[in-house]
This record gives C-alpha cells, structure tokens and sequence, in this order.
C-alpha cells in the first residue's frame, strides 16, 4: 500500500526538492557523514538526531514513512550507533537489538508487488561498528529473513573487520566512515567498498584548497619529493598568478578564471570562491572515481594504488584561510557593533 501524500508516478519528491541532477544517486539517512555528536541517547523506538532546531528524537516508524513518501534512491536503515566511540557491553547489546527491529520497519519499502517495489528507494542496512559476535544475531537476520529486500549494506567503519554470511558478501557496500584523504578511499576500494560518501571534498573546499592529484597518477617528470594533493588558494604567491587552478583541468572554474582571482575572492571573503572550489573539487573527485573505474577493469588496479600513494603526500595541505561561515560570522559581529 503507497504511504499517504506519496506520489503515484515514481517520482522523488525528495529529489524534486533538493533539485538534484538526475545521473546523482540521492540518499537518505538520519546521520551526517561526518555524524553530528548527539547529547542524547536513542531509545528503543526513537533515533536521537540534530535538526535546524535542535536535536530531537526521530520515531523509527516515521522514518520508515518518510522514506516511502520521499523516495530518495538509496535509503539508509536505521542503526542503533552509541554516543560514546566505545561503548559498553552492555550498551553493545541493545545496538544490535534496537537494530534488527527498526530494519523490519524499514525492510517492508520493497515488499508487496513488483510495480510497487520498483517505486521504492534500495534499502542499505547498516553493519554496526562493533565485532562479529556481538551483531551476529542482528547479521544472520538480514541474511535469512531480509536478503530479498536489501539492495547493499552501509558500513560505518573503515577498518570494519566483520566476516559476513556468503549471501550478505555479493552486495555492493556504501563507506559512511569519515574518510579525509583519496588515499585511504582507495584502500577502502581495494577492501571491497563500493560507493562512497566523500566529506573532505567540503573539508577541502571551506579550508580555500583547491584539490590536484588524478588517478592514476599522470607520468609528468617530478622531483623526489611528493606532490601535493592540493593547492592552498590563500597563499599570497597566487595573488597574481593568472594560471588556472589546474593546468590539466577542463572544470568551469579552471576554463573561466585563474588563480588570482580565486585568490582576490577568497580574501574578500566573497562566497563566490568557494562555490568556483566546489566545482572544481567535485570534477576533481568525479575524475578520480572514473580513473579507478577504469583501472579496475583493466586489471591494474593494485599497481596503479601503490603508484598514487608513492607519488602524492598521504595528506592535504594544511588549512591556513577561514571558511566561509566565520567570513560571514565575522561580518554579523562587525555589523552587530556598529548599529550598537
């Protein structure tokens, strides 16, 4: 049966929202990436999240409903996650639990008839950041009574050291875990993972870094030390450098403007700046994803790794600038003091 208030033509209503682009996977989940530390705990039926009101409990069955209404295209089953990185045994234990139950709620999206089904968003469960024994109930219920309803699985840790069942293994495997260098997005690819939320991408973008590494690596003559994965737009040297950002890069922002205007925005703390980053750090990230696509189907994948990671620095350059947001708290406070 469709939930009230969702539409009838397989339409996102979440999508036609957020205007996303059609070709960009849109997933729903009640955790940021990074997540957000919560002050409060989750309860038996409720997940404690933070809103633009502040944090709140969020009903398990809501979110089952929201999801059916919205239809993003990959909806992420609720995950009893603690608090605290370590939590008690005993803590442990309700995870699992709490967990198996909001996944019956979440698993009943891609039951019922096929043309109903093909409306819905993919359900990827979430495999808890804690040992194999401690989850095993929780894992051997998606593989026998939840596997036709699951499209993959969420992992939110990336070292995570689960074994799953042989039926869980063939589905593709979404990372939440807070990555912050392609380095390590690679080891997670040659771990198996499949799709990736990227949060340095914004990380590089507020910090006024312009990202600068391809995949593989190009074959350009280097000197012995390691390249930079990216470029610090704040430097004064740019101030009147009128290269682009990337000489090898066909992005709207390396096409239209050079560094010394990148550099003149950021200084003026124009929100223009880092919208051109944003752009270019995403076709920058969109490059990379599609060099290793085509690595892996070439069969050079493991080569092409251990030359990225002998070719570039394991980690970005340091954030030297303000983001945007304190730009912007920094006026409010100017403008606060001057109309006092």
């Amino acid at each position: 049966m469709m939930a009230q208030g969702s539409n009838d033509d397989g339409r996102s209503l979440l999508r036609d929202f957020t205007a996303m682009p059609q070709e960009q996977l849109l997933i729903l989940g009640a955790r940021r990436c990074p997540p957000v530390e919560c002050p409060m705990e989750n309860t038996n039926t409720a997940v404690a999240i933070c809103t633009s009101v502040g944090f709140t409990l969020f009903d398990s069955a809501d979110f089952a409903t929201a999801a059916s209404i919205l239809r993003p295209d990959i909806v992420i089953g609720l995950g009893d996650l603690a608090v605290k990185d370590n939590p008690g045994s005993r803590r442990r234990s309700k995870m699992s639990g709490r967990s198996e139950v909001w996944m019956r709620e979440i698993a009943v999206l891609r039951h019922g008839r096929s043309e109903v089904r093909k409306n819905m968003p993919a359900v990827f469960a979430p495999i808890l950041p804690i040992c194999l024994e401690e989850q095993s109930l929780y894992v051997e219920m998606l593989s026998d009574d939840l596997l036709e309803s699951l499209s993959g699985l969420a992992l939110y840790d990336a070292t995570y050291d689960v074994i799953l069942p042989a039926s869980l293994i063939k589905l593709p495997r979404l990372s939440l875990a807070p990555l912050s260098t392609p380095g390590q997005v690679l080891q997670n690819v040659a771990n198996g993972i499949d799709l990736f939320v990227v949060p340095f991408i914004g990380d590089n973008t507020d910090a006024g870094i312009a990202m600068d590494f391809t995949f593989p690596p190009s074959d350009h003559a280097k000197s012995s030390a390691k390249a930079a994965l990216g470029v610090d737009m704040w430097d004064s040297r740019h101030a009147q450098d009128l290269s682009p950002l990337n000489t090898d890069c066909s992005c709207y922002a390396c096409m239209k403007h050079h560094r010394a205007y990148l550099n003149h925005l950021l200084s003026a703390r124009e929100m223009l700046a880092w919208v051109l980053l944003q752009l270019h750090n995403l076709y920058c990230m969109d490059a990379f994803f599609a060099g290793v696509r085509s690595s892996i189907e070439l069969g050079t994948f493991e080569a092409d790794m251990e030359r990225f990671n002998s070719y570039y620095e394991s980690e970005f350059p340091v954030k030297t600038g303000e983001g945007p947001r304190y730009g912007q708290v920094l006026f409010l406070l100017k403008l606060a003091l001057i109309i006092w």
